[in-house]
């Protein structure tokens, strides 16, 4: 506010009538209010972000050491402590990565001299298994996802030898890669990029994180698959370090690093646009970069985040603060597949299905049990009136009728299936796991255009 009004004492003491008079310092002067006028309001909006930055993390308990960078205009590199129990990193210390391990693995590709090198090379790491990958699928359907892989394939475990190299246990696989259909649609997949790990490390004769060291410019270990400080998981009754290692989700999750290593990679990316949210028990990151308004927008936090939903928030909160523009409203639109695309081969899927068409006949006690017997052990209450409240939504809503399901990469991951009727309203629940390997252990509900448990959606 000061620098404000001394800015208009200046241009009053220049200006009389309508006319601003030529003295021999005016440019000077004039170019020193200009100054301090963008300051101020440079000033003014960091002061905004920072204040939206402190509420996110005592709203949400969380702590987190989050970088922005926009334009020539603002740069911060902070720490917020909304949890007392959970130190945030420094810049230099690694952390788990999740699904922030994709854009490395990205440049790693958009890097590489043969960017198009035939999958067919992965041959070599999948010949003591009796399933062939199709002779069409090459790096590039890998990194669109018109793979035709499906998202996880059961039993398919990454181990690492003393050199650092990931191998692929394929004696329990049971998918018959001759069926798939590469180009055909967009699927997401977990096990491509596996896949594509694995050949890049044939390719190269280097482990992922040695490359992705290489590339990206960063002291030689600086990737790696450990972390350098406690990560913390809600447990049910307190913030406890998670002792688990992630390493096996490899190049679709796995990695860690430091913000300082995700900094340099933004600044190798200037010119492209990427947004990534990745999760975990005992982390909840996001990496954002837009070349349009040079916005580089970076959180890691060493936790598991409560209300995932509330990073996306965030950050169109920075962007609507920094560039002017008004918050995006959430898209309606949604791609589901045919329910009897889900596949009884696979665990999750196959539970799902079942639970749809127990909403469609059972009762409360039916819908939990049903539920409990595909959830993690004692995540779900029997006592939650939800379970009564969606047996009700088959007499209120005529027609209701399950949809169609979706895998969904947006925060909270899960596996979703969504429910429709002739009066036009919708609900998603959505099957939430901490990662690709283990059961569920939360249920998120989405209704829309409909009234649920008292509330209108």
């Amino acid at each position: 506010m000061i620098l404000v009004n001394i800015a208009e004492f200046f241009l009053r003491e220049l200006s009389f009538g309508n006319k601003l008079y030529l003295f021999p310092m005016q440019r000077h002067l004039t170019f020193l209010c200009i100054s301090i006028v963008f300051l101020s309001t440079a000033c003014s909006t960091k002061s905004r972000i920072n204040s939206a930055l402190e509420n996110w993390a005592e709203e949400n308990q969380a702590s987190a050491l989050i970088y922005i960078h926009y334009q020539d205009e603002i740069e911060i590199l902070q720490t917020f402590v909304g949890n007392e129990a959970v130190t945030p990193p420094l810049p230099n210390q690694s952390v788990q990565l999740a699904s922030l391990t994709k854009p490395v693995v990205n440049h790693i590709l958009n890097s590489d001299p043969q960017p198009d090198v035939d999958l067919l090379s992965l041959s070599a790491v999948l010949d003591n298994h009796a399933h062939q990958i199709h002779p069409a699928l090459n790096s590039l359907h890998v990194k669109t996802m018109t793979s035709g892989l499906p998202r996880d394939v059961e039993n398919a475990k990454i181990t690492f030898d003393e050199n650092g190299f990931a191998h692929l246990s394929t004696d329990s696989l049971t998918w018959d890669f001759s069926e798939i259909e590469p180009e055909t649609t967009y699927q997401y997949s977990n096990f491509a990029y596996h896949l594509f790990g694995l050949a890049l490390e044939s390719m190269h004769h280097r482990p992922l994180h040695h490359l992705a060291d290489s590339l990206i410019g960063t002291e030689p270990g600086s990737v790696s698959y450990t972390t350098e400080i406690d990560q913390y998981m809600w447990s049910g009754e307190g913030w406890v370090v998670d002792d688990a290692n992630y390493n096996s989700r490899f190049s679709s999750g796995g990695l860690c690093a430091s913000m300082n290593d995700l900094i340099k990679l933004s600044q190798l990316q200037m010119d492209s646009a990427n947004e990534y949210y990745g999760s975990l028990p005992s982390a909840s990151n996001a990496f954002y970069r837009n070349p349009e308004n040079d916005l580089t927008i970076i959180l890691l936090s060493p936790m598991g985040v409560q209300n995932l939903n509330s990073i996306p928030a965030l950050i169109q909160k920075i962007k609507s603060e920094l560039t002017g523009a008004e918050p995006e409203l959430p898209k309606r639109k949604v791609t589901l597949n045919p329910m009897s695309e889900l596949s009884d081969s696979i665990e999750i899927e196959r539970n799902l299905k079942h639970w749809s068409e127990v909403v469609l006949s059972g009762s409360g006690y039916e819908i939990y049990d049903a539920l409990s017997s595909s959830f993690k052990m004692g995540s779900i209450d029997i006592n939650d009136p939800t379970w009564a409240a969606i047996a009700q939504l088959r007499q209120e809503h005529p027609d209701f009728e399950p949809a169609g399901f979706r895998y969904v990469e947006e925060n909270p991951v899960g596996l979703e299936v969504w429910f429709t009727s002739s009066d036009e309203s919708h609900i998603a629940f959505r099957w939430i796991r901490s990662d690709e390997k283990s059961k569920p252990d939360n249920l998120f509900i989405l209704p829309d255009d409909m009234e649920f448990m008292g509330e209108s959606f």
